[in-house]
């Protein structure tokens, strides 16, 4: 019998929806993950910051890299993944700005 609040497989069904196109069920899977594992499986943190890249909503996505990089300050696709925001959050806001001219 599968334990659905087993970590790991909700880590993975957050990956398999995400790459399905599937955002927001890819969200839901991420955070119940972390839920589940009281935030002691890191690997949550990863689908999260995913999930909300997916979203476009970088400053979320950078919290959760972040939160990573907590546990696991050698994590080189959460160090990738901080840049990642931070360029695309520049991007959007150089956006907004040539919008209000």
């Amino acid at each position: 019998s599968v334990d659905p609040t087993n970590p790991i497989l909700l880590s993975n069904r957050s990956a398999a929806h995400l790459s399905n196109g599937e955002k927001s069920k890819s969200l839901a899977d991420a955070r119940e993950c972390i839920r589940v594992s009281d935030g002691s499986f890191t690997k949550g943190y990863s689908r999260l910051a995913a999930a909300m890249m997916s979203l476009g909503r970088w400053g979320e996505a950078k919290a959760a890299y972040g939160r990573v990089l907590e546990r696991d300050a050698d994590n080189v696709a959460a160090r990738k993944g901080v840049e990642d925001c931070r360029s695309r959050e520049v991007a959007q806001n150089m956006a907004g700005g040539e919008r209000l001219k």
